[in-house]
């Protein structure tokens, strides 16, 4: 009986949690990969340890001529902080990303409406954003059309061009709902970023190794 018990207990168990994770990472490639810095540990060349190294589009530039093996890859900004984001006479406090086209193939979304970035939003700098499904229910109304419509993200206006909606379970459905996505050119510009950039994303092929 306890043998049964005890059987019984741990495959429930394991299936409760490997439903939990799936949960968590429910729509994230399988096959992707996150690179960041932090300050450097080892004094090289005469410098000391505790700089700082930053990512820029030059080295995403060089990994995509060099690294065959790479399908996807996709530099990411983070806004600092939460904004205060308006439409009309409604506004909320959302997390706000500079994207890549690509990142929809590392971090998969569901379209409620409209279209992803893609490379002329890149290329030309574009004043476009992709809301998540919370923020267009928090700045429009039931029946108010969302796409082609204009957000003021700190002080200046996007045209909304499309809507998502998250593949997790639990608490990273909020934050991926009360998101918003920008080209990431468009988010250097207007933080006189340069060429920086925070981090980058990367996928491969299912069969790489």
């Amino acid at each position: 009986f306890w043998g049964i018990f005890m059987l019984m207990l741990l495959l429930g168990v394991g299936a409760g949690l490997e439903k939990g994770v799936t949960g968590m990472f429910g729509g994230m490639s399988k096959n992707a990969a996150f690179v960041w810095t932090r300050k450097t540990t080892v004094a090289y060349k005469g410098m000391q340890p505790g700089r700082r190294f930053e990512i820029n589009e030059t080295d995403i530039s060089f990994i995509k001529q060099n690294i065959s093996e790479i399908e996807y890859i996709c530099p990411r900004l983070n806004l600092i902080g939460d904004f205060a984001i308006f439409h009309k006479n409604k506004s909320g406090s959302f997390e706000v990303n500079g994207d890549a086209p690509g990142y929809i193939h590392v971090e998969s979304r569901r379209f409620v409406k409209g279209r992803f970035l893609n490379e002329f939003d890149i290329a030309e700098k574009r004043k476009v954003a992709v809301i998540g499904k919370r923020v267009a229910e928090l700045l429009f109304e039931e029946d108010e059309p969302v796409v082609n419509q204009y957000i003021d993200i700190k002080g200046t206006y996007f045209k909304v061009i499309g809507v998502v909606k998250s593949m997790k379970t639990g608490e990273g459905v909020g934050d991926d709902e009360q998101s918003i996505h920008i080209p990431y050119t468009t988010a250097q510009q207007m933080n006189n970023w340069g060429n920086k950039i925070g981090w980058f994303a990367f996928t491969v092929p299912n069969n790489t190794d």
